[in-house]
């Protein structure tokens, strides 16, 4: 049985992950690299089904509010209202992450139709948690679980950033990092919808119990 209930999802470049528990144990669904926002909501709100043929549905994306296009970013996660938050990487922060609420978009008079909620996300706190993540392996309890199709290159992303001199992670120049950033907005968003403490009440049986033997139907995978 897959130990799963619960996920977050992140935007921009895209990665789906379930999981829950003390550890913060989470399995990989699915990851890509989108051209834009139009085609990330095409494969961001898909539905996704477990082993048990039980269906899911994100339940709460982010995105980096940071670059060049952040105007519309704020319009994106206006229409999607209460299923995604914009979010800013902090160095500095008092604790793991905060919530602003936000009147007008950034840099202008411009009032934002029912204002806008934004995350703060302690980016040193959560890529110092998910160095840890990646050290421990795959059959120990609180693993960074990735799919069978996980490539080369998300994989090599993860990798791109180190510690320098003073502590903080750098990513030289010219490497691409949008896997690693991902997975750090991605392990805030975890926390902000309180992971750690679900419990898997979708399934009669408890973790590690035998899975039905029951026929299901077969689903085809989505690939982006």
């Amino acid at each position: 049985m897959e130990e799963v209930q619960l996920r977050a999802a992140h935007g921009g470049v895209a990665e789906r992950r379930v999981g829950y528990g003390q550890e913060c144990e989470s399995w990989q669904v699915r990851s890509g690299f989108v051209e834009d926002l139009d085609a990330l909501d095409r494969v961001l709100w898909l539905p996704y089904y477990d082993v048990n043929g039980v269906e899911h549905v994100v339940q709460l994306a982010g995105i980096d509010s940071q670059g060049h296009r952040t105007r519309e970013v704020y319009d994106w996660c206006i229409r999607n209202r209460g299923r995604t938050l914009p979010i800013n990487g902090e160095r500095r922060l008092k604790q793991p992450y905060t919530l602003a609420n936000i009147e007008y978009y950034p840099g202008t008079n411009s009032k934002i139709p029912g204002g806008q909620r934004l995350l703060h996300v302690h980016t040193k706190y959560y890529k110092d948690a998910l160095h840890r993540k990646l050290s421990i392996a795959p059959a120990d309890p609180g693993a960074w679980h990735m799919n069978a199709e996980c490539t080369a290159e998300w994989a090599k992303q993860l990798c791109a950033e180190y510690v320098d001199d003073l502590g903080n992670w750098t990513c030289p120049k010219g490497r691409d990092n949008h896997a690693w950033d991902v997975s750090v907005y991605g392990f805030c968003l975890a926390d902000f919808l309180g992971l750690r403490y679900q419990t898997p009440e979708l399934y009669e049986t408890e973790p590690g119990d035998p899975m039905s033997t029951e026929p299901r139907q077969e689903r085809p995978r989505r690939r982006w």
